[in-house]
């Protein structure tokens, strides 16, 4: 849906316990500490735990 809606050039922040939100939803080009980025498998992890922390 944020390729559609957001050209692909927007992500969702997604927060323990939380669905995601339209105003999650940042700017994949803008800045960022770079201690917030995490590799792609640490993201996958996230998601999986996210997941699991919505039921």
């Amino acid at each position: 849906m944020n390729i559609q809606m957001g050209r692909g050039l927007q992500i969702q922040i997604r927060r323990m316990g939380s669905p995601a939100t339209r105003e999650d939803q940042v700017d994949i080009f803008g800045a960022a500490d770079p201690d917030t980025i995490g590799t792609v498998a640490e993201q996958r992890q996230y998601f999986e735990r996210w997941l699991d922390s919505l039921k």
